[in-house]
């Protein structure tokens, strides 16, 4: 069964995520980009929200754009977000490059689930 990391920091988008796909997937779920460091070596594939927490060891919390732990992953990704492209604080256009798919929030779930395939096909 092929394994799917899902990392959002709004535990409600992972836990909808993880209840459509664990039919078909093993799914992994983590709330910050620790947990793409952590996990992504050990995927099939990474969907990631694109504005994300990065949780230090001494408890301090700071907001980090995921795609500077996902562009080194080398596993299909597939960023999900909310921002507005071109808005002067968010480097979206640029970002998009280092991922296989983007979903605007809200999204659909059957769009997810045929990237999915698509993208674990090979």
């Amino acid at each position: 069964m092929k394994k799917i990391l899902i990392v959002d920091d709004f535990k409600q988008i992972v836990e909808l995520l993880k209840d459509e796909l664990c039919e078909d997937y093993e799914c992994i779920c983590g709330y910050s980009a620790n947990d793409i460091v952590k996990y992504s070596n050990s995927v099939d594939l990474i969907i990631s929200d694109y504005g994300i927490i990065w949780k230090h060891e001494n408890g301090q919390e700071d907001f980090v754009w995921s795609i500077n732990y996902l562009k080194d992953a080398k596993v299909p990704k597939i960023l999900i977000t909310g921002v507005t492209p071109n808005d002067g604080f968010n480097n979206l256009n640029e970002d998009k490059k280092h991922v296989d798919k983007v979903f605007f929030k809200p999204f659909r779930i059957e769009e997810i689930k045929d990237a999915i395939i698509e993208l674990l096909k090979g």
